[in-house]
């Protein structure tokens, strides 16, 4: 059985990089088409953050920061891991066919 790759920081500043070039609602639509469970479940949590974040009773634009930087951290730790599992994939793919001599 192959063991998962781990992730390195690399993984995770190219996850920043690509989550701030392409933003938070490409990422979210992309992770769709792929991961629907899986977006399906992040987009029902970052809503309950979002409300309780609210309920604490602070300004409504500090309370949208926090969620801001919520649903930014976990898209880059969603991002970073898919971006790993697809090198491993992607090395998989390039490994040269054995046509034989």
């Amino acid at each position: 059985m192959a063991s998962r790759p781990t992730v390195q920081a690399q993984d995770v500043l190219r996850a920043i990089h690509e989550l701030h070039r392409r933003g938070t609602a490409y990422v979210i639509d992309m992770l769709d088409e792929h991961e629907p469970a899986l977006t399906d479940h992040l987009t029902e949590a970052l809503s309950l953050v979002h409300r309780e974040v609210l309920n604490l009773g602070g300004p409504a634009r500090a309370s949208q920061r926090v969620y801001w930087r919520v649903e930014e951290l976990t898209l880059v730790c969603v991002l970073a891991l898919r971006g790993r599992d697809g090198d491993a994939e992607r090395r998989d793919d390039e490994e040269p066919a054995d046509d034989g001599p």
